[in-house]
């Protein structure tokens, strides 16, 4: 399933963006004010940078999901397909998306009954 393995990606690009925000941090220096505007500038732009991108990574895992559910009709019910497009879809209702950025997932393992 493509289009999972894309969504996961855009999770995982969501959580490195988010930790990216986290770490731009605006540090106090002794410094003319004219320096300070500037870094605070600098650090103003960096910071809404990673906000951007976050937020599209987030839009787009978004969007994904509605691609997905596209994809399955009547019939699929029950396939596991299906089946794991609806424990995504459960999953991306109730966590965030950081942890919906899974370091593995073998789904012909996860799917034996």
């Amino acid at each position: 399933m493509r289009c999972g393995q894309q969504f996961v990606q855009l999770c995982h690009a969501y959580q490195y963006w988010q930790a990216e925000l986290e770490q731009q941090l605006l540090p106090d220096l002794p410094e003319s004010k004219a320096k300070r505007n500037k870094r605070r500038r600098d650090w103003t732009d960096n910071v809404n940078r990673c906000k951007k991108h976050r937020d599209r990574a987030c839009f787009l895992a978004h969007e994904k999901i509605a691609q997905i559910s596209h994809l399955f009709g009547e019939r699929d019910k029950g396939k596991p397909d299906h089946i794991l497009w609806s424990l995504l879809w459960i999953a991306w209702r109730c966590l965030p998306l950081n942890l919906l950025a899974l370091a593995e997932f073998d789904a012909a393992q996860e799917l034996q009954w």
